[in-house]
């Protein structure tokens, strides 16, 4: 009992001798409390209907409607379902087309430059077109520009599945339908996302290896792939459910590369 008193004649004199710093320490005191009891609020928000509503509305203001999310519901931010995404282009209208999404990822592993999923899982991905490139007056382009996503984080998927990947005629080839179940890492989602390197991935003739790749690849994937193409008679090329593992290194658009370097390995695990 007597410890305690002396305790606290010592903090009381303490208080007394130093005001400023006490002042200071019960306002940095409740400033983090409030902060805490905001993002407390914030976070009950975003958790309600009305909340979701507002970010769905807020991102599609946010990119002048070309983007627009329906039935965004779960747990945000990390674990989400969303009825269906469309990004659309003034020029080609919807160019992309996602329904049934099943998001689980991990938003702290974006402090540290990685995008970390844990589980994507898509009813149905539609690939109708590639947006145009912006074109100025003075005809320059940046790259940022010709970029739809300009994030340089390195992404793994741990668990991606898509039961239906379509890519029309008007981005490949040919039209094609991919079911994939597996793993993905990308080295650079902004190069992923440049639509000069996009074209030029789906319009160039792919060259196989079976070593390993001399650098690291820009795309990683193992599991499993299905899936359809069809050829110029009408008919299609199919394959059945195969295990796979590939690297891919893209086309260096910079250094005037027309080529995808496939790296074929053994097994479905990266």
């Amino acid at each position: 009992m007597l410890v305690e008193q002396e305790t606290a004649i010592k903090s009381q004199k303490w208080r007394q001798k130093h005001p400023s710093w006490w002042c200071l320490i019960i306002g940095l005191v409740a400033f983090f409390i409030m902060f805490i009891i905001l993002m407390g609020g914030l976070f009950a928000f975003v958790n309600t209907s009305i909340g979701k509503n507002y970010i769905v509305a807020q991102i599609k203001a946010h990119t002048h409607d070309h983007i627009e999310i329906q039935g965004l519901t779960g747990f945000f931010p990390s674990h989400l379902k969303i009825a269906e995404i469309q990004f659309k282009n003034d020029d080609v209208g919807v160019w992309l087309d996602i329904k049934q999404v099943q998001l689980n990822w991990s938003p702290l592993a974006l402090l540290n430059g990685n995008l970390t999923i844990q589980s994507l899982i898509a009813k149905e991905v539609n690939f109708e077109a590639l947006p145009p490139k912006k074109v100025q007056e003075q005809g320059n382009v940046s790259k940022s520009e010709r970029r739809l996503v300009n994030m340089p984080l390195t992404v793994d998927i741990q668990h991606l599945q898509i039961d239906q990947l379509f890519i029309s005629d008007k981005v490949a080839k040919s039209n094609i339908y991919i079911a994939v179940d597996g793993q993905i890492k990308i080295r650079n989602l902004s190069q992923m996302m440049d639509l000069d390197t996009l074209k030029a991935a789906f319009m160039t003739k792919p060259k196989f290896r079976l070593f390993g790749p001399d650098k690291p690849a820009d795309f990683q994937f193992g599991g499993k792939i299905s899936g359809s193409m069809e050829r110029k008679d009408g008919g299609d090329y199919s394959a059945s459910l195969v295990p796979l593992h590939f690297s891919v290194i893209l086309p260096q658009t910079d250094q005037n590369s027309d080529k995808i370097h496939i790296y074929l390995g053994l097994g479905d695990k990266l």
